[in-house]
């Protein structure tokens, strides 16, 4: 009876004039409903089984390598394959409700083959792609920059990456990475040179082409005798080039130079005493929530990463107003 009222008051308000384009019992009634009900058949009926899947085994070859693709870009285990197939397949009663389509739907998901290995050889086929297309492009490359940097890692084992960005004929700039050389040795300017010379000779990057070198600014890619640079400077194979700092490096460099300590206590000292304590930290977040800050929290200062400065204070004047609030009461509070 309910529905039958709200039916009826739908088509009272918004279709009254109805009634008098097509009365009730005229043949424009009965025209116009038939009109109407095939419109709705034609909508809801059973919907062609070419039309909703596909037969060709390439195109469950191509949606094996998108979903293969998907799951290595959000670095998801290879065994989530399977997940993937059986959601999609629970799935498939709610978006197919007629039995025949979603049988030949399943029928073509179970064809889509996710196993382990299967994303494992996907993954690798589009690496080696990648790493075609590396070997390609910077052959035809107009001018050429590389960028290294050298770190250990948790093994003790230094790794120079080695980044080249590139201009091809066309204007357009690309930067990738081209090699990451482990230094099981030492890692004087020397063995990063002749690791450096190898890597580029290996992926027959045209030398004369090379216009600049960045690195991290350290004695051993910087020294003229001895350092990176010297022994490219008396190697004849490289040609006349620029050697300079990483602009990261640079405002390293810049922030350590800077004496800012005077600002720097005073914000570091308020940040630890609201988050020192469980307590005071729970009651200032619920205070932002309260106020609708901008932010929820407040950035604590990484002096390993001292890039970090620059968001630790621009998130602390941002909630300046809301310390001030949280100290007042609290001083208020101590009274």
């Amino acid at each position: 009876m309910n529905q039958k009222r709200n039916l009826k008051r739908h088509f009272e308000t918004w279709h009254a004039d109805v009634d008098h384009s097509h009365p009730l019992g005229s043949a424009l009634r009965a025209g116009k409903l038939q009109q109407l009900k095939a419109k709705y058949s034609q909508r809801c009926g059973k919907v062609k089984n070419e039309d909703i899947v596909s037969t060709n085994p390439h195109d469950c070859t191509l949606a094996s390598f998108d979903i293969s693709f998907q799951i290595a870009k959000a670095m998801k285990p290879f065994t989530d394959g399977h997940f993937i197939k059986n959601v999609i397949i629970q799935a498939a009663t709610g978006w197919f409700p007629d039995e025949d389509n979603r049988r030949d739907f399943v029928n073509i998901v179970q064809n889509t083959h996710l196993s382990p290995a299967t994303v494992t050889r996907r993954v690798n086929v589009m690496a080696d792609n990648v790493h075609e297309q590396l070997n390609i492009d910077p052959k035809k490359c107009v001018c050429f920059l590389i960028q290294l940097d050298e770190s250990t890692d948790k093994s003790d084992t230094a790794q120079l990456v080695v980044m080249i960005c590139f201009v091809l004929e066309n204007g357009s700039v690309q930067e990738e990475l081209l090699e990451l050389i482990p230094l099981k040795g030492k890692t004087t300017g020397f063995d990063v040179y002749l690791s450096l010379k190898n890597s580029i000779l290996a992926h027959e990057v045209p030398l004369k082409k090379l216009v600049a070198v960045r690195t991290d600014g350290a004695p051993s890619m910087t020294g003229k005798i001895t350092g990176l640079s010297g022994q490219c400077l008396h190697d004849p194979d490289f040609p006349r080039f620029l050697f300079f700092h990483c602009i990261i490096h640079q405002e390293v460099l810049c922030g350590k130079t800077l004496n800012m300590k005077t600002v720097f206590e005073v914000v570091k000292k308020v940040i630890n005493s609201i988050r020192a304590r469980a307590l005071q930290h729970r009651v200032f977040k619920l205070l932002l929530e309260n106020a609708s800050a901008e932010f929820a929290d407040l950035l604590l200062l990484n002096e390993v990463r001292w890039l970090s400065s620059g968001e630790v204070m621009f998130r602390f004047f941002k909630l300046l107003p809301e310390i001030s609030c949280r100290c007042f009461k609290r001083n208020e509070h101590l009274e």
